[in-house]
């Protein structure tokens, strides 16, 4: 998301506020052609793990 104008930048505010009025945990990725699945796998991995993390401690 280099740039302001871009769809991603405006999605990804939009998603932050509704995750902070629902409640709803949200993972922004962000991507391009340099990205290895072994990378997003990791990052998805973690974002389960913080789920888990705040189930328990609810």
């Amino acid at each position: 998301m280099p740039f302001a104008c871009m769809p991603e930048t405006t999605a990804s505010g939009i998603l932050t506020q509704v995750g902070k009025d629902w409640d709803i945990p949200i993972l922004t990725l962000i991507l391009d052609e340099q990205e290895i699945e072994g990378r997003i796998q990791t990052l998805l991995e973690a974002f389960v793990e913080m789920l888990e993390w705040k189930r328990r401690d609810a």
